[in-house]
């Protein structure tokens, strides 16, 4: 069999370092996910996302470093533009994402407060 893969260096920069080093499960296939764009409820989404996730034998830094693929539109803009290294593990992004996106798919504007 493979040994898992660490893949150094690659993803997103928001990331710090340590987050960005990721041992992808042997046989890594996680199941569908729709993709998240901002127009749906956030933490429905994350509930699943990492449910599902998990269920593939993730860790928490893969949970963070697969979260581009499961992204689109809005979201995965915001993602990118995060500043670089500011975001050191999945609860602390989970966090970030909750605190901009919270509330948008109801009234679809997000609030700068």
């Amino acid at each position: 069999g493979h040994r898992p893969r660490i893949v150094p260096g690659g993803g997103c920069r928001a990331f710090t370092p340590t987050l960005r080093e990721v041992r992808w499960p042997e046989n890594f296939r996680p199941g569908a996910i729709e993709k998240y764009d901002g127009s749906t409820d956030l933490e429905e989404f994350l509930n699943v996302y990492s449910m599902v996730l998990y269920a593939a034998g993730a860790d928490d830094n893969a949970l963070a470093n697969y979260i581009p693929a499961a992204l689109k539109g809005s979201a995965r803009s915001w993602l990118v533009h995060l500043p670089p290294r500011s975001s050191s593990s999945w609860e602390y992004l989970w966090q970030q994402f909750i605190a901009n996106f919270q509330g948008t798919y109801k009234h679809h504007a997000i609030e700068n407060d």
